[in-house]
């Protein structure tokens, strides 16, 4: 969605900055769970390409009964160890994937340098979705780094001094006005 076509539709800008921020976060959902199912597929493709491969090996194969029964053993053995790594890398992009969503909501302007400051090693996922051990790390990360989050509070800065359109002598006559009677 492009900024000119809302313009040309006549909302305010305000609006304008609202609507492409929840559009962008809803993208960021969708590219996350692009790339989680991408990841599955490649994954998917390069073990049925191993197992294929066993597969011919035990068809060509020409040892004794013993041998093959030995062999079936460490294939197995294999496709174990292939799959405890693959669901070890599937969970490490769903988490990844949901972190990335979450520092999205929470107002987060660079992922990845938040990912830095966070301490991956206490996060865990949840079967419902949800991160665990990231809500204190995140309310720590936006009081001593408040700059990397969009609704982080601005610091304000007092010179001193006063405004001139919040003086305290405030006077509703005008002297000019005052002379000619009015």
């Amino acid at each position: 969605m492009k900024r000119e076509f809302l313009e040309n539709l006549q909302i305010p800008s305000d609006a304008i900055g609202a609507i492409l921020a929840e559009h962008e976060k809803g993208i960021k959902e969708h590219k996350n769970a692009s790339a989680t199912l991408k990841s599955e597929n490649d994954e998917l493709r390069a073990t049925i390409a191993e197992r294929d491969k066993e597969l011919g090996f035990l068809q060509d194969f020409s040892g004794s009964n013993a041998d093959l029964k030995q062999k079936i053993v460490e294939l197995e053995e294999q496709n174990k160890a292939t799959i405890s790594g693959y669901e070890a890398k599937l969970d490490k992009t769903t988490l990844s994937g949901k972190l990335d969503l979450a520092l999205t909501k929470s107002g987060a302007i660079d992922l990845d340098l938040v990912k830095t400051k966070l301490d991956m090693g206490k996060i865990s996922s949840l079967e419902d979705g949800s991160l665990v051990g990231l809500s204190e790390q995140l309310s720590t990360l936006s009081k001593d780094f408040g700059f990397l989050f969009k609704n982080a509070e601005k610091p304000s800065v007092n010179l001193g001094g006063i405004c001139p359109a919040e003086s305290t002598t405030k006077s509703t006559a005008d002297p000019f006005i005052e002379g000619f009677g009015y």
